[in-house]
């Protein structure tokens, strides 16, 4: 049986360097991102071990449907949460676009964990969170982002906390300034 990896937010940054070590290391990368351009530019550079999978992980339906389809294919190991749409702005400029899309990443955690650990639970696996230094301090010109990696981080030690003991773990990475 496959050793799957799931990476949200694969098709570019951080995320596209996590998917092409998790291809060369020899695990079956799964890949959802919205980036269309991004995925199929992918394709041509992963021939096997890769499936993308085109959506936004803040909608709960596509992330099931996909977490199902995902299972299909193998036992799922690993989920890289990686997915995010920073909005950086002087906290009176920002507007509920710039609100709903900082909170897609959130979301899409959730909803990506919550599907993800009802598969893994048996058999176990690792949950890895990348958030960004914004979820340990606060920032100027970062208020809503800041917010929802604050977030994201008390949901990461909840998780932590409900599976301390059992064959799931869960990781909070943090990173901060990196250019890809």
């Amino acid at each position: 049986m496959k050793n799957i990896t799931i990476v949200s937010g694969g098709a570019n940054g951080l995320g596209l360097e996590l998917v092409k070590i998790l291809h060369n290391k020899g695990y079956f990368a799964c890949n959802i991102d919205k980036d269309e351009k991004a995925l199929k530019s992918m394709f041509h550079n992963l021939y096997n071990n890769y499936k993308s999978f085109l959506g936004n992980v803040a909608d709960e339906k596509y992330i099931i449907s996909t977490i199902k389809e995902i299972s299909k294919l193998g036992n799922i190991v690993a989920l890289f949460n990686n997915a995010g749409s920073p909005v950086f702005k002087f906290p009176t400029e920002y507007a509920s676009q710039d609100v709903e899309l900082c909170f897609e990443g959130l979301k899409g955690m959730i909803y990506l964990s919550t599907n993800t650990l009802k598969v893994m639970e048996k058999a176990g696996g690792k949950i890895i969170n990348i958030m960004s230094s914004a979820a340990l301090r606060g920032n100027k010109q970062e208020s809503v982002y800041c917010a929802t990696k604050w977030a994201e981080r008390g949901y990461t030690e909840s998780l932590k906390s409900c599976y301390n003991g059992t064959k799931v773990q869960i990781y909070g990475v943090y990173p901060g300034g990196n250019k890809y």
